[in-house]
């Protein structure tokens, strides 16, 4: 609502505010205004990208690039919202499953996510706990674990969602993966170039998800 913001700088200028109270008005504030897009009722479909890289490596800044001109060139009605591995909080996620609608995307960032070296793979299971009613694709991972139970546990999540597809940049993380996603839809796909067929296709696929190379 328009009178959410109004409020907010009003009462962050009132005497007697807290200099504490004060920064968590204006956090509030740049939500507010952060997730606005996706929150209006007359709005275009949204693609929303979760994971993008908030260090800098090029590598990976080149990643959201060329995912950022796909999506313009494959999806030019779609509106894009980015989020990292930082600022994908529960709150934000929450205000997602409030607002997504049927023509909405849920993608997530390529790279060498699906692993237990560090966690950033854990926002998406819980994407994918989170949103078992709509598509999720996965863009180009590595693949790769040390702990098996990790594997097995990332495995239940994924297989439970009805229509995951998952996308191995590699050989060898499309034949781990094979043998722990045996519900997903697999690809075997290198990182994001034009024409990506594979990802034009799979977003186009409903239903239950089944391995093809």
């Amino acid at each position: 609502m328009a009178i959410f913001p109004l409020l907010q700088k009003l009462y962050s200028h009132l005497p007697g505010f807290s200099e504490k109270k004060r920064k968590n008005m204006n956090r509030r504030l740049a939500f507010h205004e952060w997730t606005k897009g996706f929150r209006r009722f007359f709005r275009r479909p949204f693609v929303f990208l979760f994971g993008s890289p908030f260090h800098s490596n090029l590598g990976d800044q080149a990643q959201t690039e060329c995912i950022i001109a796909w999506i313009r060139k494959n999806l030019p009605r779609h509106e894009i919202f980015i989020a990292s591995y930082m600022n994908t909080s529960p709150r934000l996620l929450k205000k997602i499953r409030k607002h997504i609608r049927k023509n909405d995307i849920l993608l997530c960032h390529s790279g060498y996510h699906m692993t237990d070296l560090y966690d950033e793979q854990s926002h998406y299971l819980r994407i994918a706990q989170l949103f078992p009613d709509h598509p999720l694709t996965i863009l180009p991972q590595t693949i790769h674990y040390q702990d098996n139970s990790h594997a097995q546990a990332t495995a239940d999540v994924l297989n439970a969602h009805p229509d995951c597809t998952l996308l191995c940049r590699d050989e060898y993380s499309y034949e781990v993966a094979r043998g722990l996603f045996n519900k997903c839809r697999l690809f075997l796909y290198p990182d994001i170039e034009p024409p990506s067929l594979a990802i034009s296709s799979c977003l186009n696929i409903r239903g239950r998800a089944s391995s093809s190379a």
